[in-house]
């Protein structure tokens, strides 16, 4: 769940700093964005929950920049959950954070800043920059030395001299450069002296200088068979004991886009291509001897979730080279698929297979906590309310109480449709010419009303583009458990509240008790759940 927070401010203008708890927010009015850092004299320890919301005084403000330095040196945190709604790891973010044993999710970051993770030692293992990355700090990861594995698929991030992103990743063994890759930075992963192997996928990438300086263990390259072209001077820098490209076509290749004197094996698709590259007047510079490789590889695709308390994702397969195969994902109930860990966000996903492939389905809640909140007087609206986004609910015109609050994220076949404005009791406007009854699954494409007098039945329901009134002396009854809502109106004009308190299968009056209080943020596409206000007494056409 993600976390947001809210404080009463003592100035009413007052713009921040704004501290609370462990973390200090500074506020921007303009856009009612907000950015966090560890407050001052506060040592981090353990899981580090990051808020999507700050609320200061009756506003709400996006959380979407991790500060300059903002947890610089807190070796306690081990680690780091990220909502959404960031964007932006600031300059030294996580520097020095040497309990830190996971890169958190960069699953919608789009800046990395320079030194962003220096010497974060105990992030381990594979890590992947996606393509949703378009700017990366120097020496963003320098001397993470528990880091095995770099999957690079920025596209084409802008990067600050001298680049040098994994400088002195002294473990570093393996890198894969995706196939969407367009500019591979200044010596991004220089001085890296344990790796070994490079798998490049880049179809037409351009690269800056040093990409590859000082890995004096790299002996094998892998070129995969999409490749067009090869930038210069990016293996110039030491002898390979092998070098096996599956383009059965030479690419197009610099002068000095690999190290020419040392033995270069090069094994090519296939025999009947080997004549390609001899005659090739480059290639044939980097070639010691020549010989070819299997004429059939199959190759394994991996497709998991990140978390399967979340959804599934299934295509995992042998596919043979060249070959196309399709992944998808599909979310659990109160979750939905935003991306791949590379960050393709297509599902289902056709890929090309060009070598071992792994994939992983990302998800993020519906639901975003609240852990504190301040509430002023309002007013409910209690007439008609549409669906926002992706997100259908039952709006009913009055408030309902239950000994259970649920929220449910709806979506049902098209099997009873509400499909022209007017009354729910006129067999006109469905779409089987007959009113639903208990056993109905039922999605609204149109203004419905419950008028005075006529109770609804439904076995659960969904709205996509319409609306639902419940008039006086209507009723609205599930056979399932279904939220029934009442929407809050609040000052922000891209905000929706509502309230979801549910009895089971059944609805009855409001009294005082605990409850829920949803929010769907337009913008960001998230729900947000505040939760636990206290006892209060609500009725028909009142807020709190």
């Amino acid at each position: 769940m993600l976390i947001a927070v809210s404080v009463t401010p003592n100035l009413v203008n007052a713009i921040g700093p704004v501290t609370i708890g462990q973390l200090t927010f500074t506020l921007n009015t303009t856009n009612h964005t907000a950015t966090v850092k560890a407050a001052t004299g506060e040592t981090i320890t353990g899981v580090l929950n990051i808020p999507s919301i700050v609320h200061y005084y009756d506003e709400d403000y996006i959380v979407t920049q991790i500060a300059t330095r903002a947890f610089r040196d807190q070796a306690g945190i081990t680690k780091v959950n990220l909502p959404n709604t960031i964007s932006v790891v600031g300059t030294q973010a996580f520097a020095n954070c040497i309990g830190l044993s996971e890169l958190p999710s960069l699953c919608n970051i789009k800046t990395i800043g320079g030194y962003a993770f220096r010497n974060d030692s105990a992030i381990c293992g594979e890590i992947v920059i996606p393509s949703n990355v378009t700017a990366i700090g120097s020496y963003a990861f320098y001397g993470c030395h528990g880091i095995t594995k770099v999957s690079y698929n920025a596209v084409n991030a802008n990067t600050s001299s001298p680049g040098r992103i994994f400088y002195n990743c002294r473990n570093l063994k393996t890198i894969i450069v995706g196939q969407e890759v367009t500019n591979i930075p200044n010596g991004i992963f220089r001085g890296c002296d344990s790796l070994k192997h490079v798998i490049y996928s880049a179809t037409n990438a351009t690269a800056g200088s040093d990409v590859f300086y000082g890995c004096n263990s790299l002996k094998t390259v892998t070129i995969t068979a999409n490749v067009q072209s090869i930038p210069d001077y990016i293996f110039n820098y030491h002898p390979l004991d092998s070098l096996s490209v599956r383009a059965t076509t030479p690419p197009s290749v610099g002068a000095n886009s690999f190290y020419i004197g040392g033995y270069t094996r090069l094994i090519v698709a296939n025999s009947t291509v080997m004549m390609a590259y001899i005659s090739h007047p480059v290639w044939t510079t980097f070639i010691i001897s020549i010989e070819p490789g299997p004429a059939n590889i199959n190759y394994s695709v991996s497709v998991v979730s990140e978390d399967s308390t979340k959804g599934s994702a299934t295509g995992s397969a042998t596919v043979a080279e060249g070959g196309v195969t399709t992944i998808s994902a599909t979310a659990n109930r109160l979750y939905h698929f935003t991306q791949w860990l590379d960050g393709n966000k297509e599902n289902p996903r056709t890929v090309t297979v060009v070598s071992d492939m792994a994939y992983t389905a990302c998800f993020a809640s519906n639901i975003v906590d609240i852990t504190e909140t301040v509430c002023s007087s309002t007013t409910w609206h209690d007439r008609t309310y549409s669906s926002s986004g992706v997100y259908y609910w039952i709006t009913p015109a009055t408030s309902y109480i239950g000994d259970s609050v649920q929220l449910l994220y709806l979506s049902v076949n098209q099997c009873v449709a509400f499909k022209s404005d007017g009354n729910w009791n006129d067999s006109t406007k469905w779409s089987t010419g007959e009113v639903p009854g208990s056993g109905d699954d039922v999605l609204v494409v149109a203004d419905a009303t419950i008028p005075d007098g006529c109770t609804a039945y439904v076995n659960s329901i969904s709205i996509d583009g319409g609306s639902i009134t419940i008039a006086d002396g209507g009723q609205l009854l599930a056979t399932n458990s279904v939220p029934v809502t009442v929407q809050k109106e609040v000052s922000a004009a891209t905000w929706h509240a509502i309230a979801a308190p549910v009895n089971n299968n059944s609805i009855a009056p409001l009294t005082s008790g605990i409850y829920d209080l949803f929010a769907y943020d337009e913008e960001h596409g998230t729900w947000l759940n505040q939760k636990e206000h206290g006892d209060f007494a609500l009725g028909r056409g009142l807020g709190y």
